[in-house]
């Protein structure tokens, strides 16, 4: 016996349908610890819609805040959010993360929950006993489901529920989750709705759903095809999505409203990061429709598309650095743009807590007004083990091209967390003026031996290296097989020679493999000027 549940399909907006797929039950101790939902590019993201997200009051917002392609956000500032989160009203970051929200949504469900059995929770209230203690495992309602009282979550998760109506949280009420760790008076919020997810939606697709209220303490990621409301002084520790209503098979409108509330969304467990030290880089191509006008995001073919970027986070409240260039062959006249990296976002870590899923975006360069770009990358593996790449263009409220993560065709993608910076104390420079150069040697997670080089690039392209204590022609190592260790200091104080040509001068320093000339940093370029 199968249980059919309705979901959406992976043609969201641009080409919506909706799909029922069939569910063969599972036994009950398989569905007692269920594997948490990637957020893919809604990671990021606090508060998400379809279509409007809106506030009245003074709202505090742990997370990126936005809207898909065409959506507007009203009643909320950049003040209002925390440090390290944006407002992302239509822009390319936000379609992507629409998108990623929609396959999470689709993950959810998925998931079994035998009509009648156990774990069926239709006509029940959660918070009233029998429902006001759950252990972690999938919980369904055939239809609305009633949130009254104080519902207490056992365990250290996760907890699905799958509502085949609208979610009403009643007011006052309270979820409880003591098997997660409680921060103290200084700590960052608990994080608890990483562990928490509300999958809200109705088992007739043909029907539009009623709006979902919040009020009191609320814990966990909220994805609902219908509207969703948090009343005044209601705090959700977790996420607001409303991915839209379904009108026959198409998915449109989507609001968020929310009265001055508090919402903090986290990623692994823990805050999300406002900055993290490390650079990636890539090169290659990734497999594209043939047809340029199919909109599906998940859809592949022979096409390809040519890829290469560096993108490089940088301080708390600081632009990102990188450069991003794409050409996709398969459309007539060819889709190119280049553009600046200028936001660089980490979405999944390795177990080791290094960078696994990133995703960086921009503005594209003599394409369209308004034009941005979203990519998420994924390494797996040196040397290019199935690596991921994804992309989405927008302008002005269109999609121009939105192509979600595919294993590369060819090329490779690489995190250089072991980096080497330096810095120059003076731009411009004249012969008989001193110029100090500091480094900056972060250690990597994973320490490798190492070769250090800073080299100098002359105006006449020649290439000099500082050994430490002159400079010489050519690429010599200013030290050798070392581990790197955190560092920084001067390494240079050097008065400029009379005679010097004038002219732009580089310094280029970066990590490699001991003996060889193999990469483990990005380059770091820092020009100065040479006047007569």
């Amino acid at each position: 016996m199968c249980e059919y549940f309705s979901y959406l399909g992976s043609k969201v907006r641009r080409n919506a349908v909706v799909a029922g797929v069939a569910l063969c039950l599972m036994p009950a101790a398989a569905m007692a610890q269920p594997a948490a939902p990637s957020m893919g590019g809604a990671e990021s993201f606090a508060v998400l819609a379809g279509a409007t997200v809106a506030n009245t009051g003074t709202a505090t917002i742990g997370g990126d805040v936005g809207v898909d392609a065409g959506g507007t956000v009203s009643g909320i500032t950049a003040a209002m959010l925390a440090e390290g989160s944006s407002l992302h009203i239509g822009d390319a970051v936000a379609v992507q993360a629409h998108h990623a929200a929609v396959l999470a949504y689709q993950d959810l469900a998925s998931r079994t929950c035998a009509p009648g059995g156990p774990n069926d929770l239709t006509g029940g209230t959660l918070g009233v006993a029998p429902n006001d203690a759950l252990d972690p495992g999938v919980y369904c309602f055939g239809g609305d489901a009633p949130l009254s009282g104080t519902l207490t979550l056992n365990g250290t998760g996760p907890w699905i529920f799958q509502i085949g109506g609208a979610l009403t949280v009643a007011a006052g009420s309270s979820i409880l989750t003591p098997g997660l760790p409680v921060p103290g008076p200084t700590d960052p919020p608990a994080c608890r709705g990483t562990s928490v997810y509300w999958q809200i939606g109705d088992d007739d697709p043909a029907t539009l759903l009623a709006d979902s209220s919040i009020d009191g303490a609320f814990v966990g990621n909220v994805l609902a095809l219908g509207n969703v409301t948090v009343v005044s002084g209601a705090t959700v520790d977790g996420r607001l999505v409303s991915l839209g209503e379904l009108d026959g098979t198409t998915l449109d409108g989507g609001a968020v409203t929310m009265n001055g509330n508090t919402v903090n969304a986290c990623s692994y467990g823990h805050p999300l990061p406002t900055s993290t030290s490390f650079k990636v880089t890539g090169g290659g191509s990734i497999n594209v429709p043939n047809d340029p006008a199919e909109t599906d995001p998940d859809a592949t073919g022979n096409g390809f598309a040519n890829y290469g970027f560096n993108a490089h986070p940088a301080a708390a409240g600081v632009p990102a650095s990188g450069n991003f260039n794409y050409v996709n062959h398969a459309i007539n006249g060819n889709l190119h743009l280049n553009g600046p990296v200028t936001d660089v976002d980490v979405l999944a870590l390795n177990d080791d807590d290094t960078p696994k899923t990133v995703r960086f975006s921009g503005t594209c360069e003599q394409l369209l007004a308004g034009c941005t770009f979203s990519v998420m990358v994924q390494d797996n593996g040196e040397p290019g083990r199935n690596d991921q790449f994804g992309v989405t263009v927008a302008a002005d409220g269109e999609v121009l091209e939105e192509r979600a993560m595919r294993v590369v065709r060819n090329g490779n993608i690489q995190f250089h967390d072991a980096t080497l910076e330096t810095e120059v104390d003076d731009e411009t420079l004249s012969p008989g003026q001193t110029m100090r150069l500091t480094a900056r040697l972060r250690r990597s997670r994973t320490p490798a031996a190492a070769d250090a080089y800073v080299a100098l690039r002359m105006p006449n392209g020649q290439m000099m290296s500082w050994t430490g204590s002159a400079l010489v022609p050519g690429l010599v190592p200013i030290a050798r097989n070392f581990v790197p260790t955190n560092f920084v200091g001067e390494i240079l104080s050097l008065r400029v020679p009379g005679g010097t040509p004038p002219g732009y001068y580089t310094w280029m320093s970066a990590l490699t493999e001991a003996g060889t000339l193999n990469l483990l940093s990005g380059i770091s370029e820092r020009r100065f000027t040479v006047t007569p």
